[in-house]
């Protein structure tokens, strides 16, 4: 909680998340780019929790709680997808996210806000197929997974 609120005082957290949510909004509204606005209202939502939240690929997620193991026929356009995001706007992203990283952590304080905002540029770089969830959320999953691998391995010893 101390951490977040240093986030929006001194490295202007929600300075970012409102930027995110403008340009998911401007992106919105031009229809065509509807799912890009998407993902920058996921990744503006991160912006105010970075250290209570985790962006995760929605594969991972399922893969853990082993949801479903068949492959998803939009698999293939959140690739396309997530290539032409880089192309037209990840990459000038990822630079401005990464100067703000490596300003924070010019600072002895602004270390840990710093190593924050740089967990976060490969979504910036590709967006698409990720869901944000608590840290709670993604413990129980890896346990979740862990388990059920455990039993798989009982299974086939047996």
């Amino acid at each position: 909680m101390v951490l977040t609120v240093i986030y929006h005082v001194f490295n202007f957290g929600w300075l970012l998340a409102l930027g995110y949510y403008l340009f998911g909004a401007i992106l919105c509204a031009l229809v065509v780019t509807f799912p890009l606005g998407l993902s920058m209202f996921t990744i503006g939502t991160w912006h105010w929790t970075p250290f209570t939240k985790r962006v995760i690929k929605k594969s991972e997620a399922e893969a853990m709680a082993e949801i479903d193991g068949e492959e998803k026929w939009y698999k293939p356009l959140i690739k396309i997808a997530n290539i032409i995001w880089a192309i037209l706007f990840g990459w000038w992203m990822v630079a401005l996210q990464a100067v703000s990283a490596v300003a924070a952590c010019l600072t002895v304080i602004g270390i840990p806000l710093g190593l924050a905002q740089f967990r976060i540029i490969g979504t910036l770089f590709a967006p698409f197929g990720v869901t944000i969830i608590s840290e709670d959320e993604y413990q129980a999953l890896k346990a979740k997974g862990r388990e059920y691998k455990f039993l798989n391995q009982q299974k086939e010893n047996s």
